[in-house]
């Protein structure tokens, strides 16, 4: 059980994540009106040290959904890819932030761009939504409740390809990527198919591939990784 108070008194509910799955809902579209409001400004491009680029719009949202957060969940953690402050072990729940991946897409005005969100409970992610605003496609899922795609008013659920033919979902940069090269000729993938960012987890969940190979030059961090990995369970 978790408390909060209410009205002067203290209200009691199972911790089921239903409340945190609402409000971080809410945050995260209203993040993403943030990136359409802003996709056609001059961008301040910036290079990070692991060479990523990151402009004043990853920032801008990065504040607004640490804000948020902060706001309905004082008691938790917030690990931010833009934010280097780290409090995931002062804390049992901890929200991982990427409040805008896919920079390139974004700044080369693509669609597949957007925001991702999880949730750890003791370091284990429990709760992931992501989205991509120019589709108004919002995915997300719990522990031990499925996982959903909504594309305003529908929400289905979503599993994971049951085929036994592999299709494959590679970095739009593998053809500057030797090993990459090399794993997909010894796997030797029915379909390969480019595609820019984390957001290539998420189409597996929803069963469009069945494979992300990612070689050991490219780095993953938490943020890329926490909501899809809960998405990609709930889906099988």
């Amino acid at each position: 059980f978790i408390f909060r108070w209410k009205n002067g008194g203290i209200s009691y509910k199972m911790n089921n994540l239903d409340y945190e799955l609402k409000i971080a809902k809410n945050i995260v579209k209203e993040a993403g009106k943030i990136l359409l409001a802003r996709v056609n400004d001059s961008f301040n491009i910036k290079i990070k040290k692991d060479k990523s680029i990151v402009s004043h719009v990853d920032e801008e949202v990065s504040q607004f959904i640490t804000k948020e957060l902060t706001k309905y969940f004082p008691e938790y953690g917030i690990i931010d890819e833009e934010n280097p402050f780290d409090s995931r072990k002062r804390h049992k729940f901890c929200w991982v932030v990427d409040p805008l991946d896919g920079t390139i897409e974004y700044v080369n005005k693509k669609e597949i761009y957007g925001i991702m969100v999880g949730l750890m409970d003791n370091y284990s992610p429990v709760l992931g939504i992501t989205y991509l605003p120019k589709k108004d496609e919002l995915v997300y899922a719990v522990r031990s409740q499925g996982a959903y795609m909504e594309i305003s008013p529908l929400c289905q659920r979503i599993s994971v390809s049951d085929s036994n033919g592999i299709s494959a979902l590679v970095s739009n940069s593998r053809k500057e990527n030797s090993e990459l090269t090399d794993l997909i000729q010894k796997i030797s993938p029915e379909v390969v198919k480019n595609m820019p960012s984390s957001f290539k987890i998420i189409e597996i969940a929803k069963g469009n591939a069945n494979l992300f190979l990612c070689p050991r030059t490219i780095t993953m961090n938490l943020w890329d990784l926490c909501a899809g990995q809960i998405i990609l369970e709930e889906a099988g």
